[in-house]
């Protein structure tokens, strides 16, 4: 569940409405729609022995999927190899034929490349001291890392603390202020991270509301790059200081820009400045409090480290790996054959947690709820509408079955690296023979393997004022087969996962997510934890709403509504802050080559200001926009109310639109 994380986070509070069924023949054991009698679990963790062969599929891709062997299913990883011709081998022997036409053959991929995070080819650093003492060389990854957005080159230089390093003339503050000139020449900066900050660790110059932990454009490691270049410095390196120094470093992935910096930029521990102020003959203990308390008055200036010499070495790429979507599809009958329903999962992971991991150590990542819950729950779909279709249900769809949409179920990749499959799929339909006019909906599951209390979240209502007759009846079945579910219903699109590349282009779609738990992202979310019989909940409702959705002949259009905003990006200081109303493509969530559009939200101040899809946003007030993140960053440092000049790409030209910023309600 990769974009999503502001839906994890508020998914508790975040659904309106609440659908709740019920059934005296929920008592005693639970039947599913092709499942034998199951006694329904004590806790979610109590899932041993299902007894139906549908519990056991589903249990036995869960746990496949999230094998070692897999590798955690991350990019460029052989694992993810594995796991796309594993999903092949399924929708192979679940009767779908293949839904690509690839090399002019069909195919069950959809092969792309992307762009891998940043690594560090070489990374070096060295101290020298005075002889006849040792050079200290500190260890890459534990003492120091290359940052993301560093400049390749080699270094070397006296060492010179430089306070924050930073300059606001809005506050009157001036790291190099009355620093002669060439003090910095070739020499390597060392600079605390962040900016002036009160006794408890809190900005002094952000917003009075902002919440600790949040800071301004003056707390940016490229900005002090930049003015570290500017007074001659060779290299920075960076420290956390004493009221933020949690043991934390950032890593060379994680800490990519939207720019590179001029001079090489590393991030340092604690500790490893420690050692240079030893050297250059002062007490740590008593030296860096002093440091921090003049730097938050801005009265430090730039003191020598006499006797310490740096040197370095950094050397990054930007490596790039071939990753394929997944999908077969049930062909269509009648006058609605051209026209499609898409049933989607992701099937990616975090890989070995290189990249979006809330452990704290570097191994495989399982996934099985992210997403292995959610391809085994659209292969089951899968399997029994293929069974319907040969056989169609009586009490499920009354009438004739003659006529149908075409079912395409896929397997996205890359979207736990910002919706990279799903975005690849809707921009390259003619793979399919497609057009966006023939897909009539999707429905995208992700994370539905963690049921608790019989609750399903459903995002995306809105999109069509048809969902809410539908879902009413899909679980109205389900309550004829003696279960207990509530669907708890939200009409916007949050939670950033696959359904959003389709919002986006105007195709109603539904979200189904289980419900946060403290294992996402982490080495701990396996398979044993598994909520079978809760999951088959989920795979029995879909399969009649899709069923439904597959043979209804009544319009079903979308409808354009805030829904369409990326919540990751709409938002400025929290809630209530500045708000644009914009979908952005993931597929520029790295790079430097701007920030693309999906589209816009109708009626928000980027459609009332002409910004479109396939915008391409390179600028924010003469500020540089290199890819989502630096868009991202844009706006959490805005104010609704505030007037910016953005610069689009549109058509080969270059454009500037005055956007006034609006508020999004808490």
């Amino acid at each position: 569940m990769g974009m999503k994380s502001t839906a994890v986070n508020l998914w508790r509070h975040m659904f309106r409405d609440a659908v709740v069924v019920t059934s005296a023949l929920a008592i005693g054991a639970l039947s599913l729609s092709g499942c034998g009698a199951v006694a329904s679990p004590a806790s979610p963790g109590d899932h041993a022995a299902p007894s139906s062969a549908d519990a056991r599929q589903f249990h036995q891709i869960v746990r496949e999927l999230s094998a070692p062997t897999m590798e955690g299913r991350g990019a460029g990883t052989a694992g993810l190899d594995k796991a796309r011709d594993y999903l092949v081998a399924q929708f192979r022997a679940a009767g779908l034929a293949p839904a690509f036409i690839h090399q002019g053959e069909p195919s069950y991929t959809q092969p792309f490349e992307i762009r891998l995070p940043v690594q560090a080819v070489h990374q070096s650093l060295v101290l020298f001291r005075p002889p006849p003492a040792e050079p200290v060389t500190p260890e890459a990854g534990q003492s120091f890392n290359a940052l993301g957005f560093s400049e390749d080159a080699s270094f070397e230089g006296g060492a010179v603390f430089v306070g924050y390093g930073t300059v606001s003339p809005e506050h009157d503050y001036d790291s190099y202020r009355d620093v002669p000139p060439n003090v910095l020449r070739g020499k390597v900066a060392v600079a605390f991270r962040y900016e002036p900050q009160d006794e408890h660790g809190k900005s002094l110059w952000a917003d009075d509301h902002a919440a600790l932990g949040r800071w301004t454009d003056a707390a940016s490691l490229l900005e002090k790059a930049k003015w570290a270049a500017q007074h001659g410095a060779v290299a920075l390196l960076v420290v956390n200081p004493p009221l933020q120094d949690r043991g934390d470093l950032k890593t060379t992935s994680g800490s990519a820009a939207d720019e590179r910096a001029p001079i090489p930029v590393m991030h340092i521990r604690a500790s490893l400045f420690d050692e240079m102020l030893r050297i250059a003959g002062h007490d740590p203990a008593t030296v860096v409090p002093v440091y921090q308390r003049q730097a938050n008055h801005g009265t430090g200036g730039v003191t020598a480290l006499g006797g310490v010499v740096v040197r370095g070495r950094v050397e990054l790429e930007h490596p790039t790996a071939m990753i394929a979507n997944v999908a077969g599809v049930l062909p269509g009958r009648g006058d609605l054959a051209d026209e499609v329903v898409v049933v989607g999962a992701h099937y990616d992971h975090l890989g070995y947690g290189e990249v979006g991991s809330l452990s704290e150590v570097r191994a495989v990542h399982p996934g099985a709820d992210d997403n292995a819950s959610g391809v085994a729950a659209l292969i089951l779909l899968a399997k029994q509408v293929k069974q319907w279709i040969e056989y169609p249900p009586i009490l499920r769809s009354p009438g004739s079955r003659r006529v149908q949409r075409k079912l395409i179920v896929v397997t996205f990749t890359g979207e736990e690296r910002g919706l990279l499959g799903s975005s690849h799929f809707m921009k390259n339909l003619d793979d399919l023979g497609l057009s966006t006019e023939q897909i009539n909906a999707m429905v995208n599951f992700d994370m539905v393997g963690r049921m608790k209390d019989d609750i399903l979240y459903v995002m995306g209502t809105a999109t069509s004022d048809r969902w809410r007759d539908m879902l009413d009846h899909a679980v109205h079945a389900v309550t004829l087969q003696g279960h207990k579910l509530t669907l708890k219903t939200n009409p916007e699109s949050f939670g950033g996962s696959d359904h959003m590349s389709f919002v986006a282009r105007e195709v109603p779609a539904l979200h189904f997510f289980t419900g946060s738990h403290s294992d996402y992202h982490r080495v701990t979310d396996t398979a044993d934890k598994i909520n079978i019989l809760g999951a088959l909940k989920v795979v029995d409702m879909t399969t009649t709403l899709v069923w439904q959705q597959m043979g209804d002949h009544l319009p079903f259009d979308f409808v354009p509504s805030s829904a369409m905003t990326m919540h990751a990006t709409a938002g400025g200081h929290g809630a209530g802050g500045a708000y644009l109303g914009v979908v952005p493509d993931y597929a520029s969530l790295d790079g430097d080559g701007g920030c693309v559009l999906s589209g816009v939200a109708p009626g928000g101040p980027a459609h009332a200001a002409g910004l479109r899809g396939g915008d391409v946003i390179i600028r924010w007030d003469q500020k540089p926009v290199g890819n989502v993140r630096g868009l991202t960053r844009r706006l959490r440092d805005s104010r609704s109310g505030d007037e910016v000049v953005v610069t689009v790409r549109r058509d080969g030209e270059v454009i500037e639109i005055h956007v006034t910023l609006g508020q999004r309600s808490s």
